[in-house]
């Protein structure tokens, strides 16, 4: 639309050009990829092995929230110092990165920002409507106080917009809300292929999250964390752009799988019974305490298994029956509403399963069978949700047919008209 400076033949100001040039750059950060790397992106199919990968991390987390049993040797860190959250908060930034990326390509980064900064909002919304929720229960003495229920509701509320009160369970949603936030800039800086200068500076705050002790006394220090995220933006991004997964050198995969055997004897050296000297036991247990921060042996253990993870072939993924394969995939795809569905489910084992302890192991297996069972209701019902809004979305707008007036209308209209005439 041509201005109104240009109607008058007076010159176009200086600094609208500069403006129109900016929103030019702003709307073209995806153009300084290849066409043909835009191609293999667009045709690069979901991966539904990482969708089924967080499904198996959701079902983990579930058992993990529920008091102790004999499954906590198997579900908290089993394969080394590596815990569930650090594996879904990586895989969720593959996601991210796959999801906005492809959007980046075909509508540009408003229509980024637009969808990272809704899905903040949902899950901003999610966690308040919890906290409300754990609240109540709490006022009403459906379970224990974890909350400050004598406190005035709108500081608690207040807090809990904040971020400053972050429950039991609930302090993951905070930090993904920032993450997503923050998800744009970190995408428009891979389309101008600075993954190098991403990577750096997260690894900067990673370092500086030691230095901060404001942030100690939270489950998830988000600086520390945000290195997780990032970095599956970083290897998502990669494979959009280059239309297949990151092959590993063979020494490099040799030498992951030694680390992953080293680090699982490491966590369960009790059950090896495997004495280690105090000093080494002590570093050991430091790490899998402390991990708020991240340490570099958490990391270098996620590292590992991140590579073992993308070794192993996909025909392996076969042998998995695909029920359960569809299954796990099916909770993945609908992370936000199973988490908090298993946030619901930890609360209620914890505080109304009074006679858990004098259960069975077996008696405790079949409950912890039937709570993994149960995050398909929020996974299905989404599902069917999102159908429905599809479905909504396609109709074609109902056209409603223009009546003409019969003869005689037009008749008596004109006789009228030539009345008054």
């Amino acid at each position: 639309m041509l201005s109104r400076a240009a109607f008058d033949g007076r010159p176009i100001a200086p600094k609208w050009e500069k403006i129109s040039e900016a929103n030019q750059q702003w709307e073209r950060l995806g153009s300084g990829m290849r066409s043909g790397s835009t191609v293999r992106a667009l045709g690069v199919p979901r991966d539904y092995r990482v969708d089924a990968i967080r499904g198996l991390v959701l079902v983990v987390m579930t058992w993990s929230h529920l008091p102790p049993t004999v499954l906590w040797r198997f579900v908290v860190q089993p394969f080394g110092i590596v815990n569930a959250a650090e594996v879904f908060v990586f895989a969720s930034g593959l996601v991210t990165a796959w999801l906005l990326g492809k959007l980046l390509w075909t509508s540009g980064v408003r229509a980024v920002i637009r969808r990272a900064f809704r899905r903040a909002g949902q899950l901003y919304l999610t966690h308040l409507l919890m906290v409300l929720l754990l609240f109540w229960a709490a006022r009403e003495g459906v379970v224990p106080a974890y909350l400050p229920i004598h406190s005035n509701p709108v500081v608690l509320l207040f807090n809990a917009a904040i971020f400053k009160l972050q429950p039991t369970f609930l302090d993951i949603l905070p930090m993904y809300v920032l993450f997503l936030l923050g998800a744009p800039i970190v995408l428009a800086l891979l389309a101008r292929r600075r993954a190098v200068l991403v990577g750096s500076l997260s690894v900067a705050l990673w370092a500086v999250s030691w230095y901060v002790p404001q942030l100690a006394h939270y489950t998830f220090n988000i600086l520390a964390w945000q290195l997780m995220f990032v970095s599956g933006m970083i290897v998502g991004y990669w494979r959009l752009q280059h239309g297949r997964s990151v092959s590993l050198p063979r020494a490099v995969v040799a030498a992951s799988w030694a680390l992953v055997a080293v680090f699982f004897v490491l966590r369960h050296w009790s059950f090896f019974h495997l004495h280690f000297p105090g000093a080494i036991g002590q570093v050991i247990v430091y790490h899998i305490d402390q991990r708020h921060l991240l340490l570099p042996l958490r990391l270098l253990d996620f590292a590992a298994t991140v590579a073992v993870i993308a070794s192993i072939p996909r025909t392996v993924d076969r042998l998995i029956p695909r029920l359960l394969y569809r299954g796990l995939a099916l909770l993945g795809q609908s992370s936000l509403q199973v988490y908090a569905w298993t946030v619901l489910i930890g609360y209620f084992a914890r505080t109304r399963l009074i006679g858990w302890a004098a259960l069975t192991n077996a008696e405790q297996l079949m409950l912890a069978a039937v709570f993994a069972l149960s995050l398909f209701v929020p996974a299905l019902l989404h599902r069917q949700w999102r159908k429905a809004l599809k479905a909504s979305e396609a109709k074609p707008p109902s056209i409603v047919p223009k009546v003409l007036p019969s003869p005689v209308e037009v008749a008596e209209k004109s006789a009228i008209a030539g009345a008054r005439a």
